[in-house]
């Protein structure tokens, strides 16, 4: 029988209990605080899900999935945005920005309103765009 090894680290922090647990303290730590500056946190993908999902309800904020257009819904739809409502003033959270093509597209499906971003690979980074209220590790502007 061969046994099948698996690498996953550009995201490790997802797939290892205790790494994920210690990565959302940290995020819930750096955003409690402007946490009602954000209605809403938008992420895309597996990892996004993954991340933003448990973040959402260690937050009490609704998620909202910036699908790919190749993705059905279970209703056999071509569904953009999984989520209830529609966010106003939302956080893109995203294990890291290397070209910005991830934030440029929920931010076309989305609409204007993003305030701010967490990267939530490594340390955790938060960037606010509208408001200068913490203190900032890093900031690159995107999109």
């Amino acid at each position: 029988m061969t046994t099948k090894h698996f690498s996953f680290s550009y995201a490790e922090e997802l797939y290892n209990p205790t790494k994920l647990k210690l990565a959302l303290t940290t995020a819930v730590k750096a955003l409690t605080p402007c946490r009602d500056e954000f209605d809403s946190i938008v992420v895309r993908g597996v990892s996004g899900t993954t991340f933003g999902g448990a973040l959402s309800v260690r937050l009490r904020k609704p998620l909202f999935v910036v699908r790919k257009p190749s993705d059905k819904s279970h209703e056999g739809t071509n569904t953009l945005v999984t989520g209830d409502g529609q966010p106003k003033r939302w956080l893109f959270v995203d294990d890291l920005i290397s070209s910005g093509q991830t934030f440029r597209i929920c931010k076309a499906v989305i609409g204007s309103g993003c305030v701010g971003y967490y990267l939530y690979s490594g340390p955790g980074k938060v960037v606010w765009d509208k408001w200068k209220k913490k203190a900032v590790k890093k900031r690159r502007r995107v999109g």
